[in-house]
This record gives structure tokens, sequence and C-alpha cells, in this order.
């Protein structure tokens, strides 16, 4: 626990350095308030710290001290800028006092939560031997020949890498769930000071109602507890979506509220020029696009809303598709390495290299995790195949029905909030509905794995949800339009700080007493292993967990590199005096290799 608490508070100091250098170099006017510049800085510094070190990966290791180093280079970058500078300053002094006691008390709370057993599949398959690969080698040539998944790129991995170095065996892989965690319930708690001190915007209430939809169930469902105790990309996935939805609406908001106030031609050509905040909602998606490819839908609402509201200027455009390129070329660059193919497991662009994918081979590898017709049998006659996939889909399993349960209600709450949107001229909620309309369609046709869109699937309740609660206290209009002073801008309550010291004392109280608990007071325990034997293929020597159900949990998991099911014959060393660091490349077959007389 005290490994994951420290990582987190140094990690945090980057994290707000960048975020606080992008809002300022944006002059993201929409975030004023000290609370929400805080929870986009420190989105937007993760985001762009795993770009970045996903980036060195291709030159570096990611060990801990390129990983550092990257960090404190991003930083001091960021320190340049006087208007960061006096911000952090001013932080210190108006909001350390008051959020220390409480930010310690959380991070006991999820470090004791997320300090147990990895036990997530996928990590065993191939999550953590991603994250090992980077942190020993880098972006390796081939590494997709081995286990096809390892070429599934994502700046997540690249992100644990260096905190994960070979001293702790495989014990602190859950480390950035375990932070994305933290700061989910840090933003769901600053929202409900906003509500508690009648400061609350649209905004605060839409968080505050998607959090107690979505924390408890990360928490509290099986298949999500296991998920976030992993360093599974799923989990900022759905947490970025989330963001995302938010910061649109704060950015919508402040647009037409600042609109309306003044009138004027000279206001608007003034406020058109500085207005680069929808540069924000467009760098979280391009970040979330890198971490997993279920992505693309927010990448698409986002690129609409930027260019909506750059009035479709063409330099704006221009800019924008610059900065979404830079963001996105690192994914495209490591997937080549690794792959070939700069979309893997899409057979788009795949380039003939010695380690490449064929395209019908990545096709293939795309149709066994996203198309509905490979997990089930062909539909019977005289039924429609898509009428007779879903059916089969909606019985195989309790979350499928609930999911289509979620996405009829919201059919029918998304002619609400449009109604709503059309009466009071709230625009910003039309982008939320974008988000969550585009990803649920998205979901459906390419990839139905309800945990890959819990975040979209929770956007339209959640919207609807906030609606009623402000008409219900009748005030809707006030909260939306109201000006906050700035020196009301944060405000903790009393209660809150109260709160935190019994919290602290209960955390406390309950680690010195549970004994299983007190076993990872310093770090997790490892994660799960099973028994792997030894093999050998064209001079590779290699581990292989033996040829049995993956459902028997007899995968990698934290085995010494390589680790494979069954290389085939024809892989090699791309350059036997570097070893597996070389990276690996695929012969041609001889023609009448392996047939059998």
């Amino acid at each position: 626990m005290f490994y994951f608490i420290t990582t987190w508070n140094f990690l945090l100091i980057p994290c707000y350095l960048i975020g606080t250098a992008v809002l300022n170099v944006l002059q993201a006017d929409s975030f004023k308030r000290v609370s929400d510049r805080i929870i986009a800085a420190v989105w937007l510094g993760i985001v762009v710290l795993s770009i970045a070190l996903l980036a060195t990966s291709l030159v570096f290791p990611l060990n801990s001290w390129v990983g550092w180093c990257t960090a404190a280079s991003l930083s001091l970058l960021s320190l340049t800028s006087q208007p960061t500078r006096d911000e952090i300053t001013n932080l210190l002094f108006m909001v350390f006092p008051n959020l220390a006691l409480g930010l310690l008390t959380l991070e006991f709370g999820v470090a004791a939560f997320t300090s147990r057993q990895v036990t997530w599949l996928d990590t065993g398959l191939y999550h953590y031997g991603a994250i090992r690969w980077l942190s020993e080698y880098g972006a390796v040539p081939g590494i997709a020949l081995l286990i096809q998944q390892l070429g599934f790129t994502s700046s997540w991995f690249a992100l644990a890498a260096p905190f994960n170095p070979p001293i702790f065996d495989a014990q602190v892989s859950a480390i950035t769930n375990g932070f994305a965690f933290l700061l989910a319930i840090v933003h769901f708690l600053i929202a409900l000071a906003q509500l508690f001190t009648n400061q609350a915007k649209l905004s605060d209430w839409f968080i505050v109602i998607c959090s107690l939809i979505l924390l408890p169930l990360l928490a509290l469902s099986s298949l999500m507890s296991d998920i976030l105790v992993s360093p599974s990309p799923d989990i900022p996935v759905i947490l970025l979506t989330v963001i995302i939805a938010w910061a649109m609406l704060i950015i919508a908001h402040h647009r037409s509220s600042s609109v309306t106030q003044d009138e004027s031609y000279s206001f608007k050509k003034k406020f058109k020029n500085k207005f680069y905040d929808p540069f924000i909602p467009l760098i979280l998606a391009a970040g979330a696009v890198t971490i997993k490819l279920t992505c693309l839908p927010i990448l698409l609402i986002s690129v609409i809303f930027y260019s909506v509201f750059s009035k479709f200027c063409i330099k704006r455009l221009v800019i924008g598709a610059v900065i979404t390129s830079l963001l996105l070329s690192p994914m495209f660059a490591v997937n080549i390495v690794t792959s070939g193919c700069p979309l893997f497991p899409s057979s788009f662009l795949c380039l003939d290299l010695p380690w490449s994918w064929t395209a019908e081979e990545a096709k293939a590898v795309a149709e066994n995790t996203q198309v509905w017709g490979i997990w089930f049998d062909s539909a019977p006659p005289n039924i429609p195949p898509w009428l007779w996939l879903f059916g089969i889909w909606l019985i195989n399993s309790s979350l499928n029905q609930i999911a289509t349960v979620i996405i009829l209600i919201s059919i029918f709450l998304t002619i609400s909030i449009l109604r709503t949107s059309i009466t009071h001229r709230l625009w910003s909620l039309m982008w939320v509905l974008g988000l969550a309309i585009s990803g649920t369609v998205f979901l459906m046709l390419y990839a139905p794995v309800i945990r890959f869109g819990i975040g979209y699937l929770i956007l339209i309740p959640g919207l609807y949800i906030t609606i009623v609660f402000h008409k219900k206290i009748g005030n809707f209009n006030f909260l939306i339009t109201k000006k906050i002073q700035p020196s009301k801008s944060w405000i903790i309550p009393p209660y809150f700080r109260i709160t935190s010291y019994l919290a602290l004392a209960v955390i406390t109280l309950a680690i010195v007493l549970n004994q299983k608990m007190s076993y990872r007071l310093i770090l997790p325990p490892q994660m799960m292993t099973s028994y792997l034997e030894k093999k050998q293929v064209n001079g590779i020597n290699y581990l292989s967990p033996p040829d049995i159900s993956p459902e028997d949990h007899e995968l990698c998991w934290s085995a010494k590199l390589p680790c494979a099911f069954e290389i085939e014959d024809n892989i090699q060393l791309r350059d036997p005096n570097r070893g597996i660091k070389g990276g690996f490349i695929k012969v041609k077959r001889e023609q009448g290799t392996g047939n059998r007389e």
C-alpha cells in the first residue's frame, strides 16, 4: 500500500504540472474554477505523459530511470511558463492545507482496496507481458508474432512500465488503475462539495450522478473489481469517457453563456480569436484512442465538437489535425514496430516488413475479437442472421441483458433530454448525447463486450437524472447560469474535514486489525502464477503454458520473457547477436514444408 501511495503522490506532481501548462497555453477560460482546473490538468497530464512515454519506448526501454526522467523533463518544460508557476504557487496556499488530509485518507482507502492480488485473465494473457517488454526492452519489432495481443499497443501500458521494475516481482501492476480510480473519487467528492456549498454547475451534478452509478459498479461488481485491480486499459477508457463528456459540458456552456451576456460584434470577434478550449476534449480523446481503439467514437465526436466551436476556420482545423496526428503518431509507430500494421488488429495500411502480419492475418485477429459471427454459430434457415446473433448474444450473459435494458431505456430518455435541450437552449447536452449514441452504436456493431462500453452506456441515464434533480429542486436555470465568485471557487465544508479525520482513523484501524491487509502494507501480493514449460524454436528459448484452456488460468502471467503459447516454426530472431531485444521476423516457409505423407 505504501508503494502505491508514495508513487501516486509523486505521479500527481508531473501530471498536474504538464496539464496546467497545457491549460495555460490554450488559455482555457472555461476552466476558471480551481476545482475544475485541477481535474482537467491532471487528466491532461496523464494523457500527455502516457503518449510521451510511448514515444520514448521507440528509443529506450521504459525502466524507472527513463520514466522519471521523461516526467521530469516535461515538468521542467511546463515550469518555463510564468502563468503555470504563478498558478501552482497560488494553489499551494489555497488548496494544499485543505486538501492534504482528505487526499491522504482517500489514498489509504484506495490503496487498501487495489493492493489485492491481480487475477484478471487478460493480465495473465498479455497485459503484464506488454508492460514487461516495454520496461525491459522498449518497443520490440515483431513481438506480436509471439502472442497476437502483444500487438495491441496501449499508452496505458507505457505509463505503467516505469512503475513495474523487475525488483517488485509483478506485485504492483495495478498501480495505474488505482491511480485513475483515486482521481475519479477525488472528482466525485470535489463536485459533491460544490453541491453542499451551493456552488454547483450542471457539470458538477453530472459528475456526482455518473460517479454514483460508476464507482459502486467498479468497486462492487466482481467482474469490474477484478479489472480494476489490474493494469487493464478498460478502466481509464471508462473514466475518460465521462471526463470528456464533463469537459464538453463545461466548454459548451461557457461558450453559449459568454456570447449571451455580450452580443456586441467586438466581443464576439475577440472571443472567437481566443477561444482555444475545444482543444481539451480533442487532446483527451486522442489520448483515449492511444489507450484503446474502442475510443474511436469519442475521437469522432471530439473532432466534430472542435470543428463546430472553431467555426470551421481553416487555420484552426489544420492546427487541430496536426495536433491530433502528433498525439496519435506514437501509437501508429509502435504498432508498426510490433506488428507492421499502424492500427493493429485492423488490416488498414499494413506494411510489408519482415515481421509484418499480412492483411488477411490481421483481419482474422480483428474478427476474432470484434465480429459477432465469430463467437456464435450460423443462423438457421428463414431467420435473419442479425436477429439470430442478437438473440444468442442476449441470452449469453446477464450483463448483456442489463445493457439491452439500459439501451432501450436510454432511447426514451434521449427524447426527454432533447426536449429539455431545446426548451432551455442547453445545446451542451447534445454533445453528451452524441458521445453516448455514437459509442453505443460502435459497441453493438463491432465489439459487443459490455465492459468496453460501460462509459458510453451510463452517459444518457446520468444526464437524464442530472436534469431531473435540477427540476426537482426548482432552480434549474439558476444553477446553470449563475456566476461564481473567484473567492468562493474553492470551498471545502468543515464537515468534510471532520469526515476525513474519522475515515482516516477507521481505515488505519481496519489495516491494523486485518491480518491479511497488514501483510500488504508495503507491497501487494504477487499476481497469479501458472506452471510453464520450457520450449525452443529456431534458437528462441521461451516459456509456454500447458496446452489447456485459458479458463484454467494457465497463462504467462509474470513469466520471464519471452513467453508464448506456441511459436511457429517460421519465426526467427531478427538479430541473433542481440537476442530477443532485437525482435523477431517471419520467414517464408519452403513449399512442401510441413506436409506429411
